[in-house]
């Protein structure tokens, strides 16, 4: 997971992913690595994926330390709905 983090950091997002998965097949529930993997895909321009992974992470962690970054970002494609003032 370190490493797919300074993958992210130097904006090597392909690389970045597939630690990511290597990471999740190993030890999976980090909701962390999920949130990573829709970033990868999202970074990418692999929108279709990166709803899949962050509607994943929302999942696991509804009030996780990504999960207003990734509500703001499926509102701005559509995928939610804002909450209410």
């Amino acid at each position: 997971q370190v490493c797919g983090i300074a993958r992210v950091r130097g904006k090597k997002y392909d690389s970045a992913l597939q630690d990511f998965k290597a990471y999740e097949q190993k030890l999976s529930g980090n909701e962390d690595t999920v949130y990573f993997r829709g970033l990868c895909h999202d970074k990418m321009g692999k929108k279709a994926d990166a709803v899949t992974e962050y509607k994943r992470y929302l999942e696991a962690a509804p009030e996780g330390s990504h999960a207003e970054e990734v509500r703001k970002r499926l509102v701005e494609w559509g995928y939610l709905t804002a909450a209410p003032a």
